[in-house]
């Protein structure tokens, strides 16, 4: 199963589960609790997951909304999960199965959690985050907080947690636990990301200038300080001509367009990241032998190889990956010169489409 099939699973589990132990807490308690940050929490997590599997099934590229969405919600079940194992199983005698397995509280505190923070680090896709986004994740946490704490003092409602009880200790103790808590909180939206930035990151191998590849690498992204003289990265691009003489040619979210091609990634040749980049963006599977080596081009900091294919793909087989392709069409070579000459196709591709052209007229 590929990532995309493995997320939309894991994301459709936690729908199915989150739907029917909220449901069942709701008939069984004849009402749904929301002062409790663990049902708040975990309906957070179906809205996020039922959402991510819109996008996912209609093939739509994730807004950055739907990225923060989903930080803020593994944030809070993390929270959810860590707050139950070492402090609310602590004050329960240490009672892990009545607290972790008894009842719904299987799904609430442990099952739906996990499976939120395994597809969020692994399997949904999702952006590098950066530090400043941390805050965001930790948003809801905090609002929760602030609007328990005036609800206790109101005596709306008492706790539900110990840690709430405002009217039952003193000041001191009641800012100490917010900070706690929300300390707390910051500390698992940190450790969130950097796992989730250490397991997505892309590890390039670096390459010479004639081609060959060293035993050094580097994380994708790196700034040039990164690369010794005459290092750079490699890139391979593919073309794909049909018997008519149309070139395959994909329309990017930014409007540009562009041929089919991708980032080399550690312990990968250059044809095999080809290989793989065309069925990630555009869900074909081509054939090693099939494939032509054209050559490779500096430019600047990476060094792009080449690779021409004569294939007649199905346009309606394609399945393109909005986060990536905007759609694919196959063009004549006028409407490709017409795109270059009107500075609407990425100029290294432009570049590459000219050898390419010089390729087949050998």
């Amino acid at each position: 199963m590929s990532k995309k099939d493995v997320s939309l699973l894991l994301n459709m589990l936690i729908i199915i589960f989150e739907t029917s132990s909220l449901m069942y807490s709701t008939i069984v308690n004849k009402s749904l609790s929301l002062e409790f940050y663990t049902i708040d929490s975990n309906i957070l997590l179906l809205i996020s997951s039922c959402i991510f599997v819109y996008y996912t099934l209609h093939n739509k590229k994730i807004p950055k909304w739907l990225h923060t969405l989903k930080y803020m919600t593994t944030t809070c079940v993390s929270i959810t999960l860590l707050v139950v194992i070492f402090i609310l199983t602590p004050m329960y005698g240490f009672n892990f199965y009545l607290t972790l397995f008894s009842g719904v509280l299987l799904f609430h505190h442990t099952v739906c959690p996990l499976l939120g923070i395994i597809t969020f680090l692994k399997y949904d896709n999702l952006k590098i985050y950066n530090k400043k986004e941390v805050k965001n994740a930790l948003s809801f946490t905090f609002i929760y907080a602030i609007i328990l704490i005036i609800l206790n003092i109101l005596k709306v409602v008492k706790g539900p947690y110990p840690f709430l009880m405002v009217r039952s200790q003193s000041i001191i103790m009641s800012i100490i636990w917010f900070v706690v808590i929300i300390g707390f909180a910051y500390l698992i939206a940190i450790f969130l990301k950097n796992i989730h930035t250490n397991i997505n990151k892309e590890v390039l191998s670096i390459y010479l200038e004639d081609g060959t590849k060293t035993n050094k690498t580097v994380l994708r992204g790196s700034d040039d300080d990164s690369f010794g003289k005459k290092e750079h990265f490699a890139v391979s691009v593919i073309f794909i001509e049909n018997n008519n003489g149309e070139f395959l040619i994909q329309k990017l979210p930014n409007g540009k367009y562009s041929s089919t091609g991708g980032h080399v990634l550690k312990d990968e040749e250059p044809i095999d990241s080809i290989v793989r980049e065309v069925y990630e963006e555009i869900g074909i599977k081509l054939n090693k032998k099939e494939i032509e080596y054209v050559g490779f081009k500096v430019m600047k900091k990476p060094i792009r190889f080449l690779y021409y294919i004569k294939k007649n793909v199905n346009i309606n087989k394609v399945v393109v990956d909005k986060n990536e392709v905007s759609s694919v069409e196959y063009m004549t070579r006028d409407k490709i010169e017409d795109l270059i000459k009107n500075d609407k196709m990425k100029k290294s591709h432009a570049i590459l489409y000219k050898d390419i052209i010089k390729y087949n007229n050998k």
